[in-house]
């Protein structure tokens, strides 16, 4: 959204709702925060990356230590027993 008129169009669509209109809109925003937008969903994410980016350092001929040293650096409440099993 990088148009500003386009912002305040979408803005002004949703100050225009009516009270049914607006209260289908607090339910779904609810819902997908409960769902998809919440510190769980959003840690699985993470460390699905992290471990991506790890086998992806291993295999770049860097070594597994370059992968271990990234993702200590990247996540570093993992623990070595965790970083090992990623990239060893």
């Amino acid at each position: 959204p990088a148009d500003p008129a386009s912002v305040a169009a979408a803005i002004r669509s949703i100050l225009d709702l009516g009270p049914a209109e607006l209260e289908a809109l607090r339910t779904r925003c609810l819902r997908a925060a409960h769902e998809r937008w919440n510190w769980e969903t959003e840690s699985a994410r993470l460390v699905a990356l992290y471990e991506s980016l790890a086998l992806e350092l291993a295999g770049s001929g860097t070594g597994g230590a370059a992968a271990t040293d990234a993702v200590s650096r990247l996540y570093p409440y993992t623990g070595n027993a965790y970083i090992v099993g990623v990239t060893g």
